[in-house]
């Protein structure tokens, strides 16, 4: 009697805590991960301008805790020019909007199931944005075209996310992220901030 007292107590004890245990990274420190998924502009000038499109990252991570990653996230997201803000009249081709970013950043996560891991994330670094040729032209009118810019800018990430143990080394992933990149200073008369908010699916593999 005295011993199934003695296990009932350890199980009333260590139960509780066990919910809060976090779960030991599944294999090594070192990860890969890959997510794709769609990103939407925010803000009246961006959002207006284009619609929302794909894009994707290739994530390399250290993990020097339970707790506590590192990362380098590299990414390419691709918006097409929203036509219908000019007049059916006009003839629009190109003008679409690309930017590739490099992101470092921390993850954070927070104590959970075995297999579920929860986690924030923060980030800040460079976003090298592009708008391609757009050429504008209406009958009986010589096309105007407007040539190709570039220019790189600053911005930083904020996001959280579920990642989701499927093998010893490999988890699936869902995030959502906002992003916000500052206007750029060569241009003194971009003044638009390119916010936008992602919502990615992919897979990390660990090493």
């Amino acid at each position: 009697m005295k011993k199934l007292l003695a296990v009932g107590a350890v199980v009333v004890i260590l139960g509780p805590l066990s919910i809060f245990a976090q779960p030991e990274p599944s294999n090594g420190k070192f990860s890969l991960a890959a997510a794709g998924g769609a990103f939407f502009p925010l803000g009246t000038a961006f959002k207006e301008t284009y619609l929302p499109g794909p894009g994707g990252s290739l994530t390399i991570g250290y993990r020097f805790s339970p707790v506590i990653q590192v990362f380098l996230d590299l990414g390419y997201q691709f918006h097409k020019l929203d036509h219908g803000i000019f007049s059916s009249y006009y003839s629009v081709t190109g003008g679409n909007f690309g930017i590739l970013s490099m992101v470092p950043g921390v993850k954070l996560y927070i104590p959970g199931e075995n297999r579920l891991g929860v986690y924030v994330m923060a980030g800040a670094g460079l976003f090298r944005s592009t708008i391609g040729e757009l050429t504008v032209s209406a009958p009986g009118f010589e096309g105007v075209t407007r040539e190709k810019e570039s220019e790189t800018r600053f911005g930083y990430v904020l996001g959280s996310g579920l990642e989701y143990l499927l093998t010893n080394t490999v988890n699936f992933l869902g995030e959502l992220r906002f992003t916000d990149i500052f206007p750029g200073s060569k241009n003194a008369n971009n003044e638009t901030n390119l916010r936008h908010f992602s919502f990615r699916l992919g897979l990390r593999l660990t090493f």
